[in-house]
């Protein structure tokens, strides 16, 4: 079946729940950052910019603010709709969803002044451009390249050349173009904040896991969604999308 991403509304969106373990004080926050219909230069340009940030939002969000043990930002591609997410697995006893939000929200605005630069950047596009010229090393890693590109429905079996030959054209103003936008314009940006709360206090009691679950959904804040199914339903459907050109 062709399968179709739906759009995320200009501004803060805020789904909240909480867990479903009473015992568990582990909480998530995700917040992914919608881009739109993606073509091959503006995936690479978030590959960059992935590249880039792997090191950094670890080495903030978790080494010096010790927000939780496990942070990490991914490039989302989502059947042809393009975007960036940042996650930190925190606790419960320890920091607030809300304030796990901000964090990332100040780490943001600090990535572009301090790690956006034209040293970095060229760094990025020796180590992306020096992965995708890499011959496949095994059999698997040919087949699993080339079933992808069948399982998408693209077949450009030569992806990582199309995708090289267009990072030699890419400047640091062209990523800043596309990805303040993207995560640091409130007005423009498509913001989508998950998060899964943890509880506030250890409770060692045993959860039945036979018993049917059903999600509590908060109302936090303003942009909060009280109702998913709702949500969903309002939301714009992109079409059938392939990254192709």
């Amino acid at each position: 079946p062709e399968l179709r991403c739906r759009e995320i509304p200009k501004g803060l969106q805020y789904l909240q729940v909480d867990t479903l373990n009473p015992a568990d004080t582990n909480t998530l926050v995700t917040n992914y950052y919608q881009a739109g219909p993606g073509n091959i230069r503006e995936h690479v340009i978030l590959e960059l910019v992935s590249t880039i940030m792997d090191e950094p939002v670890f080495d903030t969000l978790r080494t010096q603010e010790q927000l939780g043990y496990s942070v990490y930002n991914n490039l989302r591609n989502t059947f042809g709709v393009l975007g960036l997410s940042i996650t930190v697995n925190t606790q419960a006893t320890k920091y607030t969803a809300d304030h796990v939000d901000q964090r990332i929200e100040a780490f943001i605005k600090t990535f572009v002044k301090e790690h956006l630069t034209e040293e970095k950047v060229a760094d990025a596009i020796k180590s992306v451009s020096k992965q995708k010229l890499r011959a496949d090393v095994t059999m698997e890693e040919e087949v699993s390249r080339n079933w992808n590109e069948i399982l998408s429905v693209e077949y450009l079996f030569n992806r990582y050349e199309k995708d090289v030959a267009v990072l030699n054209d890419i400047s640091l103003e062209d990523i800043k173009e596309y990805f303040c936008p993207l995560m640091v314009d409130g007005e423009k940006c498509r913001k989508f904040s998950v998060q899964v709360l943890g509880a506030k206090e250890k409770n060692e009691e045993a959860v039945d896991t036979d018993q049917d679950f059903k999600l509590n959904t908060l109302k936090l804040r303003e942009e909060s969604i009280e109702d998913m199914d709702k949500f969903k339903d309002s939301l714009k459907i992109h079409p059938v999308l392939y990254i192709v050109e």
